[in-house]
Order: C-alpha cells, then sequence, then structure tokens
C-alpha cells in the first residue's frame, strides 16, 4: 500500500504567512486601543456634562430665588501650599470674580416669609483628591445653611454663619474646572448674576483631553 506523500511550506511561506498574521494582528490591535481612546473620552465628556449640568440646575434654583447676593463680601476658606488663608471674594455689581453668596428667603406653606433665610456660597478649591494628570484642576464646593434666623440678611456675618458654622453643608458640584474657569459676572443695577460660566478641562490616560463650558445668566424674583 502506496502511503500519500505530503508536501510542507516552504520558508518564504511561512515567511509570508507570518508577515500577513502580524500584519493582521497589528491593524486588530491597534483599532482596539483606538477604540478604548475614544471609549474613554466619550465617558469623560458623558460624566463631566452629567455634572455640570447639574451643577447649572443647582444655581438656577439657588441664585433665581435669593433676595440678595452679597455684593464685595470676602471670606477666608482653605489654604494655600504655604498655609496662608486663601480669600474669596463675592463680585461687586459691573465686575467679575469667581465665588458668590447668596441669602434666599424661606416661607411656610402658606406662602409667608418666616423670618429666615438660606444661605449658600460657592467658591473654588483644589481638586481632592489630587490628580497628577490634572495637578491645577479645581472643584466646585457649594455650602448651605438653612433656617438662619433674621429679618435682614445685610446684617448677616458670611464667615460665622455659613462658612465656619457647624450646620452648614458642603456639597462638591463639579469637578476637574481650569484655572479660572469660574466666573459669575453681576448685572451693573445689581438685580442678579449676569452671566454664570463653568469651564472644564479634563486630561485623560492616552487620550484627547476632554473640554466643556457651561454659562447661564439669572435675575433675582425676591430682589427687594
Amino acid at each position: 500500500m502506496k502511503l500519500k506523500e505530503f508536501k510542507g511550506l516552504t520558508l518564504p511561506e511561512v515567511l509570508v504567512a507570518t508577515v500577513v498574521f502580524l500584519l493582521c494582528t497589528s491593524a486588530v490591535i491597534s483599532s482596539w486601543l483606538m477604540l478604548q481612546k475614544m471609549y474613554r473620552v466619550q465617558i469623560g465628556t458623558i460624566d463631566t456634562r452629567r455634572e455640570l449640568r447639574s451643577a447649572l440646575h443647582r444655581m438656577n434654583s439657588d441664585f433665581k430665588m435669593a433676595e440678595m447676593i452679597y455684593f464685595g463680601t470676602t471670606f477666608t476658606y482653605g489654604v494655600d501650599p504655604n498655609g496662608t488663608p486663601i480669600t474669596h471674594k463675592v463680585p461687586s455689581p459691573g465686575q467679575t470674580d469667581y465665588s458668590m453668596v447668596v441669602a434666599i428667603p424661606e416661607f411656610d406653606s402658606d406662602g409667608v416669609f418666616n423670618n429666615q433665610y438660606t444661605l449658600v456660597a460657592y467658591i473654588l478649591e483644589a481638586l481632592q483628591p489630587y490628580d497628577d494628570l490634572n495637578p491645577d484642576a479645581y472643584q466646585l464646593k457649594r455650602f448651605s445653611r438653612s433656617h438662619v434666623n433674621g429679618t435682614d440678611p445685610a446684617i448677616f456675618s458670611i464667615q460665622n454663619l455659613l462658612i465656619n458654622h457647624s450646620s452648614t453643608v458642603t456639597t462638591i458640584l463639579a469637578s476637574y474646572i481650569q484655572p479660572g474657569g469660574l466666573e459669575f459676572h453681576i448685572f451693573p443695577n445689581s438685580r442678579g448674576i449676569q452671566t454664570a460660566a463653568i469651564r472644564v478641562k479634563r486630561a485623560l490616560p492616552d487620550a484627547p483631553p476632554v473640554y466643556q463650558r457651561i454659562e447661564s445668566g439669572y435675575y433675582m424674583r425676591n430682589n427687594r
């Protein structure tokens, strides 16, 4: 019985097959890495946009119901790398700055003012925890304290009644805000906030950075 002879591949054929295989594998890996980069950018963009929309919604609720803005008020919160307290300033009418403090009147179920206010502040602070890819990033922090007794919010001490008070609630509304990326510009007639703008820049590993911007303006409904 005669056995069949099987001819093997020659060396050039093996080399050609190997090169084709490596080229196909390289193309698949490159495509997969590109898809991963696109995925990270899309997820970063979606997360950032969601944060900014939430922050804008919160501002919308606070600023439209405010009775007064604490124009030109300064207060301290946090320390710089040298241990020096950081001073924050609310802009005066016609000016721009990166902090905001408002007083919102509280009403009972019948819509009657109950001689109490909610104090709210917005500031920028260094991003926590620290991110090596975004060393200069900031986060938007909201301070809120309800049921502050009084009929004239102009005499309230923001430092004592809000920033340093044990009843104050703080919330991080947005992260990865670039330096100078939070702006509040007051109407010259002092009736509200002409522009509240937030700009975000977030560097991602092995992917293009994410850029987002959102802004709005507000008139105070309860301004006296």
